[in-house]
């Protein structure tokens, strides 16, 4: 929308400048009224004037401040957010001061990712992902514009965001970063990012260790990959024990199973030797009798005993019919 604005007014500009100009030639050309150049004159000084419209404000969007750098001399004060009138020959550098994204293309991340190889304590190569956010300090804006410009994410912070990961990398072995970077949990994945944070933004300040004004926020681990070949190991290894796990549930399962038979087993062998217990002579004798009422008309074998008493227990039925 400011540029639109700015367009705008410079056309103006523009149309003014050459309508004065076309009214001086026209007094020079034809010998008009005196009253012609002074109009034509009147003009295109406006003109000129509104050309110079534009360069004589500025916008600072919210979040930002603007650094004013008047032919190659930076002011230390800065444009809050909000509509400024500014010298025409100062320009004026709006530099964010909100939370931003590092970026980097040149190492093959995606967006906010930037990718980075380095050697495990092991020897192997490991490719790590991780993000950056950072923002500036708007007093030190203008410090940081004349020192390195608006270029110093690739200038300043590029560097370690880069060296960092490739010592951490070498301190631990493709295990750990592997687990750290898949679980977002895993204890050993916020002990690295804090090793990260503090390695970028030590590596942000100045030879003497003084701020340059860039804060890194946090550092987030992103992704870690082992070669490929090593990949391929694990995941054959964690489909092992889930193969392993799956046996040891299916053998519980059986255990289970064993212990419920063997349990309804014992059970029924104390039931019988309940019920044998509670068989007693007269209780035998009584359901014999009864046997033999529910089965009229059938001829019974009644063996008697050397006691002289006949045994239910062994009474047989001989015949169908009686008479």
């Amino acid at each position: 929308m400011n540029y639109l604005l700015d367009f705008v007014v410079a056309i103006v500009g523009i149309l003014t400048a050459i309508g004065g100009i076309g009214l001086v030639g026209y007094y020079f050309l034809i010998d008009a009224d005196k009253k012609y150049k002074k109009g034509g004159v009147i003009l295109f000084l406006l003109g000129i004037g509104i050309l110079f419209i534009p360069t004589g404000y500025t916008i600072v969007d919210a979040g930002a401040v603007g650094v004013r750098d008047t032919f190659g001399v930076v002011d230390q004060n800065v444009f809050e957010s909000g509509l400024h009138l500014k010298n025409p020959f100062t320009q004026v550098i709006i530099m964010s001061y909100q939370t931003q994204k590092y970026y980097d293309p040149t190492t093959g991340g995606d967006k906010d990712v930037a990718t980075i190889e380095g050697l495990s304590n092991e020897g192997l190569l490991v490719t790590m992902g991780i993000a950056v956010n950072y923002h500036i300090e708007p007093d030190k804006a203008p410090d940081l514009y004349r020192m390195v410009g608006t270029g110093y994410p690739d200038v300043i912070m590029k560097p370690p965001i880069h060296s960092v990961p490739r010592d951490i990398i070498s301190k631990y072995d493709v295990k750990t970063l592997y687990s750290a970077g898949r679980d977002i949990n895993n204890p050993d994945r916020a002990r690295i990012e804090q090793e990260l944070l503090e390695g970028v933004s030590k590596g942000v300040l100045d030879a003497t260790g003084q701020n340059r004004g860039i804060v890194i926020e946090r550092v987030f681990l992103r992704d870690v990959k082992p070669p490929q070949a090593l990949l391929d190991s694990i995941t054959a290894k964690l489909q092992m024990e889930q193969q392993i796990a799956q046996k040891s549930f299916e053998v519980q399962v059986a255990q289970k199973e064993a212990d419920r038979k063997v349990a309804e087993a014992q059970g029924i062998a104390n039931a019988n030797k309940i019920i044998a217990n509670s068989l007693s002579q007269s209780y035998l004798e009584w359901y014999t009798i009864e046997m033999m009422k529910e089965h009229t008309g059938a001829t019974y074998f009644i063996p008697i005993g050397a006691d002289g008493r006949y045994h239910p227990e062994a009474v047989i039925p001989i015949a169908a019919t009686s008479t």
